[in-house]
């Protein structure tokens, strides 16, 4: 068969390949495998036959003659020719073609010998034999030796001259047998010849010689071959004769009208694809052929049917399905939207570094994290499991996630009061019975301190700086949802700078392989602790790799979930003296001892020089006016960012709203004032105010 489709083949291809050919071929070669074995059978009953015609008239030829001959005869030369034979020393028996040996046997050859050899060439020639003759056993019954010959012209036959008994042809000359079968030899030139053998026995009984007639046989083989020939010639013009009908009846009956149906077909598909007309295909054909293939139009033709009905429902179906789908990809977007996503989270903040990854099982999923400033030195951080999935848990989700948030902004201090709140409103109106685990903390970024409550979630993983995650086996409440009225308990760790901490929803340790094997809490933390003080991010990625390596080929079950959150706490240094231009060398030596620990480059440090001076001194001059008071200047250096900060009890004053002057005008043309706020602003990267619990506070940003 060629490489290349039906429908890319020329015309002669199609006609070389086509079911007639094929058939055609098909039925030429079982009637070849026919012929083939016809003729063994037929070549096997003849020969059979012509052996078998031989071989009886071989053994009648040889019973015949040696009841013709004279037994006395026989037995006369036989004997003389066996005492003859003995008597001959064995070197010159050897030499039996020679004269010397020929020579000894001379004497036998008288009137009656002649007579005896005439008597039987007579026979020969009237039954068209190949040779009558007749010979006697050695006495050991190994040779057979020659007496009487038909053809005097015969050597190889003349008396004395002997051959050796083949064990093959021994039974030949058994004169112990009744019956003795012809045999159909091989001669030295390539024919073959029927040999039949017959003892003759004299008055008493004794077997005195045995008859030998040889049948040629070359005239046979010639018959067989001819016959051969002739049937084989006879067998293929059958074959020929009988595949050609059978094709013309083929083409008529199967051939054209699987054509009909396939054109039919052909049509059907070209004209539905472009839906341009509402012609029935099938059901117009006209194939009545009584068989399977009028079946097969028939149910084509109800095919045809079905598949229109079902077009049009597969169109509703589809036109549903992608409403669906479309309302499934908004109703993604919201929920990814109402999950932080946006990382760094607190790019202000170095108190922490936090991040979180959902991977949805669905479209959408019943997992969600949450964390939030509650206040400025509060951190809220959720991670939470709904039951089920799909659109329900998504939407159970969003009303879990609401309740959290807005409660824990009004309680900002216990976790486990606000789980009780939320589990009551929740239980309120659960007509579908669904729940959520909830792990729920606050942690206090000034102190470490972090109160946290466990609503039948997961146990985080802890990690202390330089060590390793381990689970932190908390005590479990019931899951928010279950049952109203349930109460929490609530504890408290304080991590440390450094310390990490890790939340998970159990379709990462429930995450299957091929063999149905979970991933399970040990393999996650020997993922978590192949870098423990990686970032959070770094940390996410190792997991979910290794969690993707183990499932394989497995499709995601559960919705995957996780958070990290890496402590450093308060790392900015701070002085707090006495608002007064005297104090100014004081806060700039402090300023600078800190840059230069940091490596500052000295354009940097510089530019920040003139903002603290600038900064100090108006809060000295202005900010206490006409009294006096205090000053806290901080600086932190984190990731090549200078970050300074300024906090006075002073007038609330936020110098980011005074309007920048307008440098193009002259020294006498431009308001008295607000150049120096407008240097800081022009050399700091970014510069914020706020005024909170009665304090101004103003902080710079520089990258070094």
């Amino acid at each position: 068969m060629p490489s290349k489709s039906v429908r890319e083949m020329t015309e002669s291809e199609r006609r070389r390949y086509s079911l007639s050919a094929k058939t055609f071929h098909a039925i030429l070669l079982i009637c070849l495998i026919l012929s083939l074995a016809a003729i063994a059978f037929g070549f096997f009953l003849y020969t059979n036959a012509v052996r078998e015609h031989y071989t009886h008239k071989a053994q009648d030829l040889s019973q015949t003659i040696a009841a013709l001959a004279d037994p006395e005869i026989v037995e006369r030369y036989g004997t003389a020719v066996r005492k003859i034979y003995h008597d001959t020393p064995a070197e010159l028996r050897e030499q039996q073609d020679s004269a010397a040996y020929a020579e000894r046997f001379r004497d036998l050859q008288d009137s009656r010998f002649e007579e005896a050899c005439a008597s039987l060439e007579h026979i020969r020639i009237a039954n068209g034999l190949a040779s009558v003759y007749v010979g006697v056993k050695d006495e050991s019954g190994e040779h057979f030796i020659y007496v009487l010959n038909a053809d005097p012209s015969d050597t190889e036959r003349a008396p004395g001259r002997f051959i050796k008994i083949e064990k093959q042809y021994a039974d030949a000359f058994n004169p112990v047998q009744s019956v003795l079968p012809a045999l159909i030899m091989k001669t030295d030139d390539g024919g073959y010849v029927c040999t039949g053998t017959e003892p003759v026995r004299n008055e008493d009984g004794k077997t005195v010689g045995d008859v030998v007639v040889d049948i040629y046989m070359g005239e046979v083989a010639a018959a067989s071959r001819t016959f051969l020939w002739q049937y084989c010639l006879l067998l293929a013009i059958v074959a020929i004769a009988l595949g050609v009908i059978m094709v013309q009846h083929l083409k008529r009956n199967v051939v054209k009208p699987i054509n009909v149906l396939a054109d039919a077909a052909e049509e059907y598909i070209a004209e539905r694809v472009n839906r341009s007309t509402d012609k029935r295909f099938f059901q117009d054909l006209n194939i009545h052929t009584g068989d399977e293939i009028e079946n097969l139009s028939l149910t084509m033709a109800d095919m045809e049917q079905q598949i229109d009905n079902a077009m049009l429902e597969i169109a509703s179906v589809t036109s549903e399905k992608e409403r669906l789908g479309t309302e499934l990809s908004i109703a993604s977007q919201i929920q990814e939207g109402m999950l932080p996503s946006i990382f760094p989270a607190f790019p202000e903040r170095r108190e922490f570094d936090i991040y979180a990854v959902m991977h949805t099982a669905k479209e959408v999923g019943g997992d969600f994290y949450d964390f939030f400033l509650i206040d400025d030195d509060h951190l809220a951080v959720v991670m939470a499991d709904v039951s089920g999935k799909g659109v329900p848990a998504a939407l159970f989700m969003m009303a879990s996630k609401i309740l959290i948030n807005n409660f824990s902004s009004v309680d900002r201090t216990s976790p486990a009061h606000i789980l009780e709140t939320v589990n009551h409103h929740i239980c309120l109106n659960n007509k579908a019975e669904m729940f959520v685990t909830t792990w729920l903390g606050i942690l206090e970024l000034s102190t470490g301190r972090l109160k946290a409550a466990n609503a039948g979630h997961e146990y985080p993983a802890l990690q202390r700086k330089g060590g390793q995650f381990i689970l932190f086996k908390d005590k479990h409440g019931f899951v928010l949802g279950g049952m109203d009225g349930m109460r929490y308990q609530e504890y408290e760790v304080t991590l440390n700078s450094g310390d990490g901490l890790f939340l998970y929803t159990d379709g990462v340790t429930e995450a299957k392989d091929n063999e149905d094997r979970l991933f399970g809490t040990e393999r996650m933390l020997c993922a978590l602790n192949r870098d423990p003080d990686a970032s959070p991010e770094a940390l996410l990625e190792t997991v979910k790799r290794e969690i993707d390596s183990f499932a394989g080929t497995t499709s995601q079950f559960d919705d995957i979930t996780m958070l990290c959150l890496r402590y450093v706490g308060d790392t900015m240094k701070k002085i707090t003296i006495q608002a007064s231009t005297e104090n100014l060398e004081q806060v700039l030596a402090f300023v600078d001892a800190e840059l230069e620990a940091a490596d500052c480059p000295m354009k940097a440090q510089m530019q920040i020089d003139i903002a603290v001076e600038e900064l100090f001194v108006n809060i000295a001059n202005y900010a206490y006016a006409p009294g006096t008071g205090t000053a806290v200047i901080g600086v932190d250096v984190q990731n090549g960012v200078a970050e300074i900060t300024f906090a006075d009890s002073g007038i609330p004053y936020n110098p980011l709203k005074k309007e920048d002057p307008d440098v193009q005008l002259s020294a006498e043309e431009r308001e008295i004032g607000g150049l120096g706020i407008f240097m800081v602003k022009k050399t700091m990267d970014d510069m914020t105010y706020e005024y909170r619990d009665g304090q101004n506070l103003l902080t710079l940003r520089k990258k070094l």
